[in-house]
């Protein structure tokens, strides 16, 4: 192999992972999208077909880079909307994790909640009636006290 052409790694991931942290990845610093774009090997799509793709890849891209920072180096990565990512000091990690998962957690018994609520119940015979009202009794309650405990006593 010749000592010109530089060892990659793979999947691209990890080499932005490494080219980040041999830059000296500092709190505070963003990371556009772009950049990530460029250091993924992604082209902008062209087609409809195209951007869905590319978004699934970007996506699994930089989830992978995110897990990967906060595992091996916790480090911290905030998504910021149609910018990219902020990394963030981990003074702030717990707060920012705290509240990011209790907004998805909160998110994900809204989404279940929506989908025990709007059922075609006619087509439900007594037993299924009964399953979907437990149900549906059971992610009321569950919001309701994990709502509470995140709320916390001061708020």
């Amino acid at each position: 192999m010749s000592e010109d052409v530089p060892l990659k790694l793979s999947p691209a991931w990890r080499q932005v992972q490494a080219d980040l942290m041999n830059a000296g990845l500092q709190d505070g610093r963003v990371i556009t999208d772009a950049y990530l774009c460029e250091s993924f090997g992604l082209s902008p799509p062209t087609t409809a077909e195209d951007a869905e793709k590319f978004r699934a890849l970007f996506n699994f891209q930089a989830g992978q880079l995110c897990d990967g920072l906060l595992r091996e180096h916790r480090i911290l990565l905030r998504r910021v909307t149609n910018i990219g990512y902020v990394v963030v000091p981990p003074q702030d990690q717990t707060k920012v994790s705290m509240d990011s998962g209790a907004s998805e957690m909160l998110r994900a018994f809204e989404r279940a909640s929506l989908r025990v609520r709007y059922i075609r119940t006619e087509s439900l015979d007594d037993s299924q009636l009964k399953e979907n009202a437990d149900a549906a009794a059971k992610l009321g309650a569950l919001g309701s006290m994990m709502r509470k405990r995140l709320k916390g006593p001061n708020e």
